[in-house]
């Protein structure tokens, strides 16, 4: 078994890789109603765009069930679902790894980036996106096209506070 830190990244990475050539289009559970299921999926309409008929090669599922990388959580099972293609991680496991080095996961990640770390401080972001007025909406413009623009630039950026959705922060 691997000794390196897990990460959502990492597993994201790896999933993604997994279906091939193209975008990112595996999710982070995070809605506890789904989580007794599913851990990470990719939704049924991103699959149709990347696969056209919305089928997934069984070469793919079987390579996303088997997948294993530095950083990579282990996976129980992956299956086709009417949402998409769910993955469940072996959660024993990776409670086991992270509770065997806690001091690892308690110590900040390093950055892959060597530029400065910004911080987009956007508080129009704390309310719901449906009830957003036109002022907050120009924030939250203006901060996304800055985070890409740092992001170009080469800098690490964090936008904040997130939305109660996306809990993550921009790659």
């Amino acid at each position: 078994m691997a000794t390196s830190r897990l990460g959502v990244g990492e597993t994201l990475g790896a999933l993604n890789a997994a279906l091939g050539p193209g975008g990112p289009v595996w999710l982070k559970e995070t809605r506890a109603r789904h989580l007794r299921a599913r851990d990470f999926l990719a939704p049924r309409r991103a699959l149709q765009a990347r696969f056209g008929d919305g089928q997934v090669p069984e070469r793919v599922v079987h390579a996303v069930a088997g997948l294993q990388g530095p950083g990579v959580a282990p996976v129980l099972r992956c299956a086709p679902t009417p949402a998409g293609l769910a993955l469940q991680l072996q959660r024993s496991a990776v409670f086991e790894r992270v509770l065997g080095a806690v001091a690892a996961y308690a110590a900040p990640a390093v950055s892959a980036s060597p530029g400065p770390r910004v911080i987009l401080h956007c508080p129009a972001l704390r309310g719901a996106p449906c009830a957003l007025r036109l002022s907050q909406l120009r924030a939250v413009l203006v901060a996304d096209h800055l985070s890409r623009a740092l992001h170009t630039h080469g800098n690490c950026e964090w936008t904040g506070p997130l939305p109660r959705r996306e809990l993550r922060p921009k790659p």
